[in-house]
């Protein structure tokens, strides 16, 4: 190999490795689309008071093109005495209260104290969601006497929601009910990594492939 050639190949290579640090970054950064954690109401949502088996809200996301990594939601155990519980979160389309399904993520065996808060994660998702989503949380598997509540915070810093109505489902499925005046948002966090558009993929292979095309010509 010349030197002309050997030097049009390591331009060639370094131009690849540049593009990878560039497109790399696209791939994996993650953001948060919405973010209701920062100003508490001091209002929870309890599953027994209406004999609720899922609580949930319609939020609006920030940020586009979005694939959701994880999703956090707060409980407080109104009783004084600890223990654990599971929980699962569904997220649904949003329809005339929900849509179709989207996908759901489970965690096991939260500890909980008396008069205690637990921020729960539910991580993994991997789900590429619309602008606006439902979702909703059940609990199960009880281990000692608690009785569970979702926290209630206003307003989101990232992303937006209706303040006056959450979703319960008390045996008739999923369905919007009214709240005090701007109570009825639910502590909620969610981060998704941000999917890269299909031109920009495009742009960079085309760039590599002038690249090629340029040492193929001075290696000639």
């Amino acid at each position: 190999m010349s030197l002309l050639a050997r030097r049009a190949t390591a331009r060639l290579m370094s131009a690849a490795a540049l593009a990878v640090m560039v497109s790399a970054p696209l791939a994996a950064q993650t953001t948060t689309v919405y973010n209701n954690s920062t100003n508490d109401t001091f209002a929870t949502y309890v599953y027994s008071a209406n004999g609720a088996t899922q609580i949930g809200d319609v939020v609006q996301l920030g940020g586009t093109d979005r694939q959701l990594s994880d999703v956090s939601v707060q409980f407080f155990n109104l009783l004084g005495s600890a223990g654990s519980f599971s929980a699962q979160l569904q997220l649904y389309e949003f329809g005339s209260s929900v849509g179709s399904l989207l996908g759901t993520s489970s965690v096991s065996s939260v500890t909980i104290g008396g008069l205690d808060i637990v921020t729960v994660t539910f991580s993994g998702l991997n789900l590429v969601v619309p602008n606006q989503i439902a979702f909703a949380v059940s609990v199960s598997n009880f281990v000692g006497n608690l009785d569970l509540g979702l926290n209630a915070f206003e307003p989101p810093s990232v992303g937006s929601s209706n303040n006056a109505s959450l979703l319960l489902n008390t045996g008739s499925g999923l369905v919007a009910m009214p709240t005090a005046a701007g109570g009825g948002n639910l502590y909620f966090v969610a981060n998704a990594t941000t999917v890269p558009e299909p031109s920009t993929m495009v742009l960079v292979a085309a760039g590599l492939l002038g690249l090629a095309h340029v040492a193929r010509r001075r290696r000639a």
